[in-house]
């Protein structure tokens, strides 16, 4: 049996999070410098014009996705909401799908000038695939959090997408938690 190595798993998560990616809408690689103003400007954006957060994930990045709305909106002073409701979540899935359980959910709460984070470790749920292409049918702006491998198709779905190049889930949902805290510690901090 082989040791259980904190500091090799600590510094697997720090290359992950270092060799992170960022892709604009056409697919264009962006500096974190770039990526960030633009994470940034668009959480700002929603603050500024009343709107709201929207996140969505499976999961794991349900947790994820449900911790950072509350976090936006109590720390952060951003509102945000989670689909992530076990009687919406059985309602819609029953009466749709499980597919279209987030699309569903977008189109009955989103609003033009929102913006949804769609979180999906292995980047192919179809349910969260099918809530960012709902997103931009409604002119929501969108912000993808992925993993595994570097083509999965939400990494092709925002106008941010943000690639964590690791194929451990533990590992890509620490990564995508931390991008989540930094930005919202950056809000904190600025306000």
């Amino acid at each position: 049996m082989a040791d259980l190595d904190i500091p090799h798993y600590t510094s697997q998560i720090q290359n992950c999070i270092d060799h992170t990616q960022f892709f604009d809408a056409k697919d264009m690689r962006l500096s974190n410098d770039a990526a960030m103003e633009m994470l940034l400007g668009l959480v700002r954006g929603v603050e500024a014009d009343g709107k709201k957060l929207m996140i969505v994930g499976n999961g794991g990045s349900a947790s994820i996705a449900s911790h950072f709305a509350i976090d936006f909106t109590k720390v952060g002073g951003v509102r945000a909401v989670c689909f992530s409701d076990a009687g919406q979540l059985t309602c819609l899935s029953n009466d749709f799908s499980y597919e279209e359980v987030f699309s569903k959910s977008v189109e009955l709460y989103g609003d033009a000038g929102d913006v949804l984070i769609a979180i999906s470790s292995s980047g192919q749920s179809k349910n969260i695939l099918n809530a960012a292409a709902a997103a931009r049918k409604m002119s929501i702006q969108t912000i993808t959090l992925s993993g595994f491998r570097p083509d999965n198709s939400l990494s092709k779905s925002g106008d941010l997408n943000i690639y964590t190049p690791s194929s451990v889930y533990g590992t890509v949902e620490i990564a995508h938690s931390i991008i989540l805290h930094a930005l919202l510690d950056h809000i904190v901090v600025l306000s």
